[in-house]
């Protein structure tokens, strides 16, 4: 910018002294009359006067342009406002500890409905009734010489961050003798958003399979997904 001012003001004296060089030779080119009689009107001694105003006006101008394109600007106030974080959401209940027996299941006198100990009901009783009877080994006698299925591995469902939120889902699983998924009814939960999420990560779960008098049976587990606070 200071450049181009420069370059400006150099300009504007040139040309003021190219209009000066032209009056003065037009002023000698005159014929003797005229010239006596210019002389002695004193027009010349105008003309010069006139042309170093107009001069000394264009170099002001110019001058004053090129110091208010070139003087640096204040650069704008910006104020960054930062706005208050929420409060914090209340916590989850504790998940149980592993000693602690699975939430029950109560149901209704009418049969059609069954309480959960957390969460809601996801299905009938006929339902969650009938998937019991349907994966649950026949003439195994779970009080004698009966170890329960365990967990070897159990994927976390894959649920986007910023849906995550407290939640509680209660999963039954048929556990096959191989130790491998094959079927599960969600049964309770306090969000559906989760379910779909809980049963497609628990499909892919393995386990110990249960024994009963040392022998790999069927059976079928409970599994409970805590999604904490994010």
């Amino acid at each position: 910018m200071a450049e181009a001012g420069l370059r400006l003001t150099a300009a504007g004296w040139l040309a003021c002294l190219g209009m000066q060089a032209a009056m003065m030779i037009g002023a000698a080119m005159l014929s003797p009359r005229n010239h006596d009689r210019a002389a002695v009107a004193g027009r010349p001694g105008r003309n010069r006067g006139l042309g170093a105003a107009l001069c000394l006006t264009w170099l002001l101008a110019t001058t004053a342009a090129w110091a208010q394109e070139g003087a640096p600007t204040r650069p704008p106030m910006v104020q960054v406002v930062r706005e208050p974080m929420p409060p914090d959401a209340p916590l989850p209940p504790a998940p149980p500890s592993p000693n602690a027996a699975t939430p029950a299941i109560a149901f209704a006198d009418d049969g059609e409905l069954y309480v959960c100990g957390r969460g809601s009901a996801v299905h009938y009783a006929a339902e969650y009734r009938a998937f019991e009877a349907r994966h649950r080994p026949r003439g195994v006698d779970e009080s004698k010489q009966y170890v329960a299925a365990r967990e070897s591995h159990i994927p976390t469902p894959e649920v986007p961050p910023e849906r995550l939120r407290p939640g509680y889902v209660m999963l039954r699983v048929a556990v096959t003798a191989e130790g491998k998924v094959g079927d599960v009814l969600v049964a309770c939960s306090t969000d559906v958003y989760f379910n779909d999420a809980a049963a497609a990560a628990v499909r892919s779960a393995t386990f110990v399979p249960a024994t009963s008098r040392g022998v790999a049976v069927a059976s079928v587990e409970s599994v409970e997904y805590w999604y904490p606070r994010f």
